[in-house]
Parts: C-alpha cells; sequence; structure tokens
C-alpha cells in the first residue's frame, strides 16, 4: 500500500517544475494511488459507457473526463516508477523497461535464450540477482513491491495476457460462459417441463442440474466437437447431452444460440457491475478520508498552468470525487436497468415456442417470464430480434445518408478527449473547441431528429417483393418448424438439427454455386428420415405460422411501453405539423 505522504511534501508545489515533457511535479499521492486512480478511471470509461450508451454530450463528457483526474494526478507526481516489461521466453526478446529517475545505478542483462534454462524463482514472479533484467535500488521511504506474477512453465508457450494473470479468482469464475451456456439451457428445459410440455422428462431435468459443471473432459471434447461443427454453442449443446443422455432430446429445444450467448452476455454485465460498483465506492470513500483529512491545507492553484488563486488540498480532491460520484451513480442506473433477453426465439418473434405450446400465447408469455425471474432478472426486454438500425428504403436514401451522416458527426469522441487533457482547474485548449462542439452538437442532434421525422411520417412499404424474397428464403426457414414438429413426434432435437443442416448445405450449393432453384423442401420429401411429418410439409410451410407473436409482441410493446413514455408530451406531439426537407 502506498505511504501517505508528508504535510509538507503536500504544500510543496513548485511552478518551476514544469519540465519540458508539460509534467508537473507537485503535491499529490504517491505513485501507487495515481496508477490505481488512473487504472480506475480507465476502466470505468469503458464500461459505462458500453452498459449505459451514452450519447449526450454531456453524459460523455461528465463520465469520460474520468481520464481528467487519473491524468492529473499523475502530471503531479514528481517520480513514477515505470516496469514495462515485455515478456516473451519462447521468443527470447529482450526486457524492456524505462529508467527509475531516482535509481543509483541499473543493471541490464538479457534473458537466457534457452527457456529451460529460467530458474524456478522467474517461474513465480521472482527476479534473483544476476538474472534480473532491470534492477532499482530500493528507495527507503518507498513501500515494497509486490512481485509480478508470470505464467506458469505450462502455459509459457502462448501467450498470456496481463489481465487474465491478474484477474482475482471470483471475476475469473463470474466470466467463464460455458458454464452459464449449461445453465441457461437447463433453466430453459426446467420452465418448459413446469409448463407441463413434457411432464415425462422430470428425470432428465435432474441429469441436468447435476451436470451443470464442467471438467476438463467435457471441455476437450466441446473443443473437439467445435473443429467438427465449427459453432460453438451447438458443440456444448453436444457435450451437455453427452453428459445427461435422458435430457438430450431436450435439449436446447425451441431455442437458438443467442438465446444461450446474449443472456449469458447479460449475466456477465450484471455480475461485472455488481464487483465494479462496491469497489468504486471503495475508493470513493477513501478519497473522502483523504479530502477531509486535508479539507484546511492550502495549496496553489493553476490556471492554464498559471498561478492562480490558492485552494486547499482537500477541496481539489473533492474534484476527484465528484467526478467518481457521478460515475457510480451511471453504474448503478446502467445495472438497475439492464433487463434479460429471455425466451424470444430465432428473430424476437418467439415462433417455435408458440408452436411447443400450440398456439397458447399465455404460456410462452409465462415461459419467458419465468426464464426471466430463475435467471435472476427483474423484467426481459420487451423486443428483440434481429434488425438493422439503419433505414434502407429506396425512396429515402438520401435523407437517409444526410441523417446518418450527421449523426456520426455528432458521436465522435470530441468531449470525451479534451476533457481527458484539462489539468488542474483546466487549461485554455478547451475554450475554442467548446465554442464549436457544444452549439453544433445540439444543433446536428436537432437536424438528425428532423431528418429522421420527415423519414418515418413517408415510409413506403413493398408486399409484393416482400413476398417474393420470402418465397425464396421460406425452405430455409422452415427448418426450425421441421425440427419441433419431429421432436414433437418422438424426434432426439440434436439429430434432427444434424439431418437438416447437411440437407440445407446441399441445397443451399445448388442455389449459390449452381444458380439453381432452392430444392430443400424436395430433399426432405425424399429423406426416410422425415417421413413423419411429409403429410405436413404443406402447412409447415405457411408464411403465417412464421410471424409468431409478432403482432402481439407489437401491440403490447406500443401499449405498456411507448405510450407512457410519449404521455408528458402529448401537447406537443399533436401540435406538430409534418416536417419539410428540401433534399
Amino acid at each position: 500500500m502506498a505511504t501517505t505522504p508528508s504535510v509538507n511534501v503536500l504544500a510543496k508545489l513548485d511552478r518551476d517544475a514544469v519540465n519540458s515533457t508539460g509534467l508537473m511535479h507537485g503535491a499529490y499521492p504517491t505513485a501507487g494511488t495515481t496508477e490505481g486512480i488512473l487504472t480506475l478511471r480507465l476502466a470505468v470509461c469503458k464500461v459505462v459507457p458500453m452498459l449505459a450508451g451514452f450519447s449526450s454530450a454531456r453524459g460523455v463528457t461528465a463520465s469520460c473526463a474520468t481520464l481528467a483526474v487519473g491524468t492529473e494526478i499523475a502530471c503531479t507526481i514528481q517520480h513514477i516508477p515505470l516496469d514495462l516489461r515485455l515478456r516473451s521466453d519462447q521468443l527470447n526478446m529482450k526486457r524492456k523497461a524505462f529508467k527509475n529517475p531516482q535509481s543509483k545505478r541499473t543493471k541490464v542483462r538479457e534473458k537466457p535464450a534457452d527457456p529451460s534454462s529460467i530458474p524456478p524463482s522467474i517461474e513465480h514472479g521472482q527476479d534473483p540477482e544476476g538474472s534480473s533484467s532491470i534492477q532499482h535500488e530500493q528507495d527507503p521511504t518507498e513501500p515494497a513491491k509486490l512481485p509480478t506474477a508470470m505464467p506458469s512453465a505450462s502455459s509459457l508457450e502462448t501467450y498470456q495476457t496481463p489481465c487474465h494473470q491478474d484477474m482475482p479468482l471470483n471475476v475469473q469464475l463470474i466470466l467463464q460462459p460455458n458454464p452459464l451456456w449449461h445453465l441457461a439451457t437447463a433453466v430453459l428445459s426446467l420452465a418448459e417441463q413446469k409448463e407441463n410440455w413434457f411432464t415425462h422428462f422430470e428425470e432428465a431435468i435432474l441429469e441436468m442440474k447435476a451436470n451443470l459443471v464442467l471438467d476438463h473432459k467435457q471441455m476437450e471434447i466441446a473443443a473437439n466437437e467445435e473443429r467438427k461443427r465449427r459453432h460453438d454453442v451447438m458443440a456444448h449443446v453436444h457435450t451437455f447431452g453427452l453428459a445427461c443422455p435422458k435430457a438430450a432430446p431436450i435439449i436446447h429445444l425451441g431455442a437458438t444460440s443467442c438465446y444461450v450467448t446474449d443472456n449469458a452476455d447479460l449475466i456477465f454485465l450484471r455480475k461485472g457491475s455488481e464487483i465494479l460498483i462496491p469497489k468504486l465506492a471503495l475508493v470513493i470513500s477513501r478519497l473522502s478520508k483523504f479530502a477531509v483529512e486535508y479539507k484546511d491545507l492550502p495549496t496553489l492553484g493553476w490556471t492554464h498552468f498559471q498561478p492562480a488563486q490558492l485552494t486547499t488540498v482537500g477541496k481539489r480532491a473533492t474534484l476527484w470525487i465528484q467526478e467518481l460520484l457521478m460515475d457510480l451513480r451511471n453504474l448503478v442506473r446502467a445495472k438497475d436497468d439492464l433487463g434479460f433477453r429471455g425466451v424470444k426465439g430465432t428473430t424476437g418473434t418467439q415462433a417455435s415456442f408458440l408452436a411447443l405450446f400450440d398456439g397458447n400465447h399465455d404460456l410462452v408469455e409465462k415461459l419467458d417470464q419465468l426464464v426471466t425471474e430463475k435467471s435472476g432478472f427483474k423484467f426481459a426486454y420487451p423486443v428483440s430480434g434481429a434488425n438493422c438500425n439503419g433505414i434502407q428504403t429506396e425512396p429515402d436514401a438520401l435523407r437517409a445518408y444526410l441523417l446518418t451522416g450527421s449523426a456520426s458527426h455528432d458521436a465522435t469522441a470530441n468531449a470525451m478527449m479534451t476533457a481527458s487533457v484539462q489539468w488542474f482547474e483546466r487549461t485554455l485548449d478547451d475554450s475554442a473547441n467548446r465554442r464549436v462542439t457544444i452549439p453544433e452538437a445540439f444543433l446536428t442532434a436537432d437536424i438528425v431528429l428532423t431528418t429522421l421525422q420527415n423519414v418515418s411520417e413517408g415510409m413506403v412499404v413493398y408486399p409484393a417483393i416482400i413476398a417474393r424474397h420470402i418465397h425464396a428464403e421460406l425452405p430455409f426457414m422452415a427448418t426450425e418448424n421441421i425440427i419441433m414438429e419431429m421432436v414433437r413426434l418422438g424426434g432426439d432435437r440434436q439429430h434432427c438439427h444434424e439431418q437438416i443442416r447437411v440437407l440445407s448445405h446441399q441445397a443451399g450449393k445448388v442455389v449459390k454455386e449452381e444458380g439453381g432453384d432452392n430444392d430443400l423442401i424436395e430433399r426432405i420429401k425424399k429423406d426416410p428420415f422425415f417421413e413423419p411429418i411429409h403429410h405436413k410439409l404443406d402447412q409447415l410451410l405457411d408464411p403465417q405460422t412464421f410471424i409468431g407473436r409478432a403482432p402481439q409482441q407489437v401491440d403490447h410493446f406500443i401499449k405498456d411501453w411507448v405510450t407512457p413514455a410519449l404521455a408528458p408530451y402529448q401537447e406537443y406531439i399533436l401540435a406538430s405539423e409534418h416536417a419539410v426537407l428540401h433534399v
């Protein structure tokens, strides 16, 4: 732990100590504290926008100005010890480091050329005398440095990311995807069983519960299956089926890869936030004690690197705390706003589950709610699916290009990068930038919204073209319905999926390489494996049977989500006229 700086050191701020690189030496915490704060703020900068999706200039500036505090502290440290080592035993690269200004002597030696000659102590992260590439004389006023963890001998043949080496065990356990994939599959099967669709699979459910944890043997099987199938989720579905033979016919039933991966990622985001939030609160607590302790200690204030009125060390610390509080609030809000994908099917219409429950919409909604609750989430997003947010309608192409171009201009990192280099009571390089950026940010956003209003008021749909596209792709779309019907009649889901996959690739080759028509249905009709559903193929190919709960989802989303959100703005909406653009 870094030592607390003395009052004399904290009080010292020599204005002549501005060196040629622009670093300012003065009264601030030690290097260990600096690196920790800078690392935390960099992490928060990355995590908060990812979770919250900030778009406003103030939001970006407020949270991403986190770089500024770390930069400010770093620039007030007289000596920042850097030991940036490039370790690669197999490539026999030299270690590199920056020289410590306080060191009286620096010894540089190349690493042994033969990896087998590396002493055991180095394998455990130690640098014995005579084998270290960099050796610093320890300053008695500095805290002892802990040894850096090195990869084990068995892992030296591959690159080891420092994040993985230094990651706490509990974080590693949380961020392992494959066990969560199996858990998601088991939760789905359990929920389906509770809805009495397959009440004779109680033993299968118990079998899945008993095999949620993957061992090394299962991971090897999954890796081999992925090489053969070239599909990570299906490889684990197969592996899970081998571990749970009684459950194999129902594993992943009605689901897609995104049910597993997207829901698992949402769990990762929630768990990751639950790790970061209390740690951020702890940092704020530590800085608060520092601020109170030195609230009366005067120090020289600076504006654009010129001496200005005095402030106190504690007051300056409150500025760091204030921005960390913004980050804390945003992280908590982002975590609380995080929903679950739930059970939505291939394109979000829940069509496969509607077929599973014989058209019973209430059971599908109950299944979605049950899976969401058992996964620890308060709600599932009302709509999801395969979608492109870009407007692609031909008559509006020019205005759509104007829309996306303007939006790109407003989505720059200008505010974030400017805030990241505002040292002390700010420098002057943001003044001209702000005069341009702030007004144009709002003007550009206004242009984007006006253009989007104009486009949304004149969108055109071509049903005949849509029907032609459906006819060309429907045989491929029907595969999930065919699999569901085969399982209903007693088939194995994974076996059916593999048979369909082979026939689909054969039909796709005819279309893409030979320029022929899609003959997948004809192939299915000729395959004796699918004989149990041959008489139902025409019914299974009806386009109306593929839209699932899309109409009901639209009504639910507009009624329960959109209408309440628009209620405060009804007067403005009703009084507004159509937007007119001359482009």
